[in-house]
């Protein structure tokens, strides 16, 4: 009975508008006057072409919910819930049909990677959380229609995903997140389904999709490492290394003015996976793998000479971390530099940290190798 008198009041409510010459009158007088009514929608049984076009012109979407009342409860019920996931998610959501259909993630982004640059995760989270959020009410995908960037803004969705799982993946030690591998994970499948979308495409127009993928493997590449298989990890930072080695080789004596984001991307990428891949044979011993040669060098099995090449990669990122160069025109690009600033100067210390062990690890009368920790050396 509820039901009924729900669905019986909201269809004569708009059943009467229709049929209401005062408010036609009124909505015609508000239309010439300059006003707009502000955008609502009502559910009705069934409706014809013409009356939702009539409705929609006077900024009243009508939802038709069939013969059936136990979906109007449905509807209102999903309704209520995606509302309070949409304030919860996004406070700052603006209301209106513009506001659905705009594209939010580049600014929530660079908010996002100021707050992880800062080590604030729960807030790159939230930002992160933001972006997802924005996107509810896209449009279809349609590779059809000339001059849309459904695939640059797929590639936007994926990175948001990645740099979620990784945010979740920082929070793995501490409390209250024990679920943050779990959630990590999620994100990484959610980032691997939206890449399958995008086409692989040759030349300069690929590269955004290899920096999304290269990012997405490195997140891929610790989570393994954490999860103890460090051959695995190994593996997938050296398939960046491939990919990125190539398309990371700018002159760092001489930077460029200006930087695309997935060119800075792509830096980020090969300079981290090299400095990871070093780690890990430090720490297990070499594999017996070169990398092919690129402008941070070669993976080496020789302690002094890989100590040598990760400080000239530490001065060439602090080169870049602290030279004058900025993004190209576009939203947030103040604050997506900065990130790219300070992630660039974290890594140069990675570097020199890794640099530094190597260098000692060199001698064996200062530190051990592995060798040396196990068996008859270790017994001497």
């Amino acid at each position: 009975n509820h039901v009924v008198q729900i669905e019986s009041a909201i269809t004569d409510f708009v059943n009467g508008l229709i049929d209401d010459p005062s408010f036609n009158q009124m909505e015609e007088s508000r239309a010439q006057m300059g006003e707009e009514r502000p955008e609502s929608y009502a559910f009705v049984p069934l409706a014809t072409e013409d009356e939702h076009k009539w409705w929609r012109d006077r900024k009243i979407s009508l939802i038709e919910y069939g013969t059936n009342h136990d979906n109007l409860v449905q509807l209102v019920t999903t309704i209520a819930d995606v509302r309070k996931f949409l304030c919860w998610a996004e406070p700052q959501r603006e209301v209106g049909l513009l506001a659905r259909r705009s594209n939010r993630i580049t600014g929530y982004y660079a908010e996002a990677l100021n707050h992880y640059a800062e080590g604030d995760y729960d807030q790159a989270i939230s930002k992160l959380r933001a972006a997802l959020a924005s996107t509810l009410f896209w449009e279809p995908l349609d590779q059809s229609i000339p001059n849309r960037n459904d695939n640059l803004d797929l590639l936007a969705l994926a990175d948001v995903r990645t740099r979620l799982g990784l945010s979740h993946y920082k929070q793995r030690y501490m409390d209250l997140h024990h679920e943050a591998l779990a959630r990590a994970i999620i994100n990484i499948e959610g980032a691997q389904s939206v890449l399958k979308e995008i086409p692989d495409t040759s030349g300069p127009d690929g590269l955004p999709k290899i920096a999304s993928e290269g990012a997405l493997l490195i997140l891929k590449a610790r989570l393994a490492y954490t999860n103890g298989e460090f051959q695995y990890s190994e593996d997938l930072y050296r398939e960046v290394l491939d990919m990125t080695g190539n398309r990371a080789n700018i002159n760092h004596n001489n930077i460029p003015d200006i930087f695309e984001g997935h060119e800075l991307q792509i830096l980020e990428c090969h300079a981290y996976s090299y400095c990871q891949v070093l780690r890990i044979n430090y720490q297990f011993g070499n594999s017996g793998k070169l990398t092919p040669n690129n402008n941070y060098g070669k993976v080496t099995s020789n302690k002094i000479d890989a100590a040598r090449e990760l400080e000239k990669m530490a001065k060439r990122l602090r080169n870049l971390s602290e030279g004058s160069w900025e993004l190209s025109d576009g939203e947030s690009k103040t604050k997506l530099t900065n990130a790219y600033r300070r992630n660039f100067a974290t890594i140069s210390f990675i570097a020199s940290w890794f640099s530094g062990r190597y260098l000692v690890g060199g001698f064996k009368d200062i530190i051990p190798t592995e060798e040396e920790r196990n068996g008859k050396e270790a017994n001497k």
